[in-house]
């Protein structure tokens, strides 16, 4: 600076010191417009922070070019300089805190400005906001959108290594375990709440009680007994954990262990079935076949009973038509006396349909269907229906399928029902077996209570 007058001047220099000497808000709730490609909505700004370094105080004397010290301007604390990566406000507390007890950043925290939308699906769904990969999150602020999230969410990041075999997975953080749009092919690493905030090096900005939640394994038991969002009930481990097949492994006594390795503390039956029965009464089974028949689904139900009283019933008596004697009635409310015989010729073409029909409009979430269907005879029909079934049940409800031939004929149709859908045939050559027939299906489908399974 030259200076060549007889007056003093400011010095026009900027503090030197370390840190923002200020930091300003911007904004302070604002109303902006979302426009994305599936939802239009308003949002709030809260503000945008941003930070500055004052003029120097000091001032320069008549002739002087320079003044004694440093430049330094008349804030006493000056604040840190790093901003969050999230939402780019600025870290509130004295510059060089990171090297005191108190290390980790702290700030309040705004819109997500630095952020956009990642997943494995081309559709994201924030509460009630609907978003498509690869928009931005500016609408979203950083510890609100995290409780919205809730329980086992993850924060994706970029993984720096090209491969899983290259990268190390480490407390809270592990390489992609499926493929993340936009950019699919850059790698990514998952992370859990409290990894990503310690990796970033802020303070959690959540409450302490929603941080240890979000935590926690986001599996819920899927029963309907669980009929509210409210009522859930949740795996009991942390996110990630490995799948348990004894409760004795994770040292509980009480609950249940699901199928794929989950561990809930309910105390209803874990299984919950909806057994569809299709029982030929066509004219061979008149008599004491029938009878016999009658007696081994009886069996069944009371077997079921004592397993379990909130499974669910429906049965289709056939020939060449099909009547549905019961259907989705709760199975220990079921009296077999309602079973009637027709008789008549055997057509498993419509018993199928009206099987596919009963499964169809029973579809819930927690219920297993299983097909049962029984004939003491042969049918050139079925093989389309049956596939049909499979293909619509299989693996989306994990439908279960028997053929039970009774009475020692030719078993070839039901065998091929069998195979069509991915099910089992079983044969019963008499009364005695037909029974015990019932009894093995009952036990392939465990309904364990309070116990390991």
């Amino acid at each position: 600076m030259e200076h060549f007058c007889g007056k003093e001047h400011q010095c026009d220099f900027d503090c030197q010191h370390d840190g923002f000497c200020r930091v300003s808000a911007e904004k302070l709730l604002e109303n902006e417009k979302f426009e994305g490609k599936r939802d239009t909505f308003m949002y709030s700004v809260i503000f945008a922070e941003k930070g500055e370094k004052l003029k120097c105080r000091q001032r320069l004397q008549p002739f002087k070019r320079k003044h004694v010290g440093s430049h330094s301007c008349s804030t006493e604390i000056h604040v840190c300089q790093t901003i969050c990566p999230t939402c780019e406000n600025i870290c509130n507390k004295p510059v060089n805190h990171e090297f005191e007890e108190d290390y980790l950043h702290d700030a309040r925290h705004g819109n997500m400005r630095k952020c956009y939308f990642v997943a494995n699906d081309d559709d994201i769904q924030v509460g009630s906001r609907k978003y498509r990969v690869g928009e931005p999150a500016v609408a979203e602020i950083c510890h609100i959108f995290c409780k919205t999230m809730g329980r086992g969410h993850m924060h994706i990041v970029e993984c720096g290594k090209q491969s899983k075999e290259q990268c190390f997975d480490t407390d809270g953080r592990q390489h992609q375990t499926t493929t993340y749009h936009p950019n699919p092919t850059i790698p990514k690493d998952e992370m859990t709440h409290e990894a990503y905030w310690r990796t970033i090096g802020f303070k959690d900005p959540c409450q302490e009680i929603d941080s240890e939640d979000f935590g926690k394994c986001p599996a819920f038991c899927s029963s309907i007994l669980h009929e509210t969002d409210e009522d859930k009930v949740f795996c009991e481990l942390s996110m990630w954990h490995r799948p348990v097949q004894l409760l004795d492994d994770v040292s509980k006594t009480t609950g249940f262990v699901s199928k794929d390795g989950h561990v809930f503390p309910c105390d209803h039956p874990a299984g919950i079935y909806h057994f569809i029965l299709c029982l030929d009464a066509s004219g061979s089974m008149e008599g004491s076949k029938w009878n016999q028949l009658v007696s081994a689904v009886e069996t069944f139900i009371e077997q079921r009973k004592t397993q379990s009283r909130v499974d669910k019933i429906s049965i289709e008596i056939y020939t060449r038509k099909a009547k549905i004697a019961v259907e989705f009635e709760d199975i220990e409310k079921f009296d077999v006396n309602s079973l009637q015989f027709n008789g008549g010729g055997t057509d498993f073409a419509i018993a199928l349909s009206v099987a596919d029909e009963i499964i169809g409009r029973h579809l819930q979430s927690g219920i297993v269907p299983v097909l049962i269907f029984m004939s003491d005879g042969y049918c050139g029909n079925g093989e389309v229906e049956m596939e049909t079934i499979a293909n619509k049940y299989s693996c989306a409800y994990n439908l279960a399928v028997y053929t039970l031939g009774f009475g020692g004929s030719s078993f070839d149709k039901l065998k091929e029902l069998a195979v069509k859908g991915n099910g089992e045939f079983i044969d019963a050559v008499d009364a005695i077996q037909l029974q015990d027939a019932f009894v093995e299906i009952s036990a392939k489908h465990p309904t364990t209570i309070g116990v390991s399974f």
